[in-house]
């Protein structure tokens, strides 16, 4: 299956362009959308969206669900009699070969409640969308409800995945590779620390692997080696303050980029630390450069490296809770220092393409993605619209050019649920990876369909793909 942009047409607010296309999940944004109190031909599914008519989706809620999108890959189903229905989202894919390497989560809880098990999984998978096999890593997953963290990194002649382990009750940093026939290597662990390692980022440079994480509130580094783990003397402290979030990585041309959310000055802003594999290995900036001054919380960054530069996006909502929500883009050059005239704004707060049938403003965004095609830079992300009981949400593909300004979007999959008993569908975690020399986009969600029942057995999740043609 594939989507692609259609022909483009031009939003004169900020300049944004949206696509129009006979495909449904594309539509055009502006008078016309079908937004609440648009007078056009869908004005009334205002009304049918609630059906106790006090207007805000409540108890009384009775909408359509979107219906389902993509490829199922996998549908994920409970191990035996006593368990719940499980919950599962991708957490990171790479090519390799002719097929895709998926690595996803599937967390199973016993019918009190209490989390019973969670496995990580490696999958092939076609670049249709069929799965061809799978297996279980050693690792017990920790923090992998995190996107663009995790590595799964395809090395020439196999997988190589990254990931926070917490079997011992102690979080800690493994590598571990496989071929593309999922025989497993074993397992070596980066890390063995007596403060938990949080947020373990990985990114392959060819011939090393650069890992950053968090550990006691600050950022710290570490260059590994697939086959004989950390290399001695490596291990970095990047900031001192305490007040780091858990970073993300891009690597460049011999260097790892690390973006992370930092709140020593009072608000949380983005920023950004570069290790070089030549040299001293001293961080550049010392402890780090702030991208952008913003006038709000920063938080959710995800980066790529462009052959020259790096790129960054992030998320901010500077009314609290649920208001002026936006979406910035800046450029931070090889030293790890922003470039001056880059700071930009993607979606303006209450500016950006409506969210579900109803077009609401979105009052959330999850960056999960930023991907360099070899020319242009394209964005994954997730975003919800609360209005009331109703929580319309979409998994939004956004291109931005060579430069990080918005050229065109489309939405590759919609949930809709209500927000009282959480029935409805969901989309909750996203991967996607180039495909075809830049030409498209392999997209992986989680997705949850859940019924209004209290017992356990309320959510079926699935992980879906999708193919987002550029041309």
């Amino acid at each position: 299956m594939k989507r692609g942009f259609g022909v483009l047409v031009a939003f004169a607010v900020w300049g944004l362009v949206w696509p129009l296309a006979s495909c449904s999940s594309l539509r055009e944004v502006g008078p016309g959308d079908g937004g609440p109190g648009d007078a056009d031909a869908d004005a009334d599914t205002d009304a049918d969206a609630d059906s106790d008519g006090d207007g805000d989706g409540g108890p009384g809620i009775d909408f359509e669900t979107p219906d389902p999108t993509g490829v199922v890959v996998v549908t994920l189903e409970p191990p035996a009699a006593g368990y719940c229905e499980p919950t599962g989202n991708p957490v990171s894919t790479a090519v390799g070969g002719d097929e895709l390497g998926l690595l996803y989560t599937e967390t199973w809880e016993g019918d009190g409640g209490a989390v019973a098990s969670e496995v990580l999984y490696a999958a092939m998978v076609t670049t249709s969308g069929v799965l061809v096999d799978q297996v279980a890593l050693d690792a017990y997953p920790a923090d992998n409800d995190s996107w663009q963290r995790n590595l799964l990194a395809f090395t020439g002649d196999r997988f190589v995945a990254v990931v926070n382990d917490a079997r011992d009750g102690e979080s800690e940093v493994y590598s571990q590779a496989f071929s593309t026939g999922l025989a497993l290597d074993e397992e070596i662990p980066l890390t063995a620390a007596d403060t938990p390692v949080e947020g373990a980022a990985a990114a392959w440079l060819g011939d090393v692997i650069g890992v950053a994480f968090r550990q006691a509130g600050d950022i710290r580094f570490l260059w590994a080696d697939p086959d004989l783990g950390a290399v001695a003397g490596s291990d970095l402290v990047l900031t001192s303050f305490g007040s780091a979030d858990v970073p993300v990585v891009a690597g460049g041309a011999g260097a790892l980029g690390i973006a992370y959310s930092d709140g020593r000055e009072g608000q949380r802003d983005v920023f950004f630390s570069v290790v070089g594999t030549d040299g001293d290995g001293a961080p550049l900036p010392s402890q780090g450069a702030k991208v952008a001054a913003t006038a709000a919380e920063s938080t959710n960054p995800v980066v790529a490296w462009t052959g020259s530069e790096f790129a960054v996006l992030w998320f901010d909502r500077s009314g609290g809770d649920g208001e002026d929500v936006s979406v910035h883009f800046a450029r931070v050059d090889a030293t790890g220092m922003p470039v001056p005239s880059s700071p930009g704004v993607i979606f303006p707060a209450g500016d950006e393409p409506g969210v579900g049938a109803l077009g609401y403003a979105a009052t959330y965004y999850l960056p999960c993605t930023l991907l360099w095609t070899g020319t242009e830079l394209v964005a994954v992300l997730i975003r919800e619209a609360a209005n009331g009981w109703r929580h319309d949400n979409d998994l939004l593909l956004v291109r931005l050019g060579d430069a990080g300004t918005f050229e065109a979007a489309t939405v590759v999959a919609t949930g809709l649920r209500n927000g009282h008993n959480r029935e409805g569908t969901d989309i909750w975690s996203a991967v996607a990876t180039v495909l075809q020399g830049g030409k498209e986009i392999g997209v992986f969600w989680g997705f949850s369909d859940s019924d209004a029942s209290d017992d356990c057995d309320r959510s079926h999740w699935t992980i879906r793909y999708d193919r987002v043609a550029l041309d």
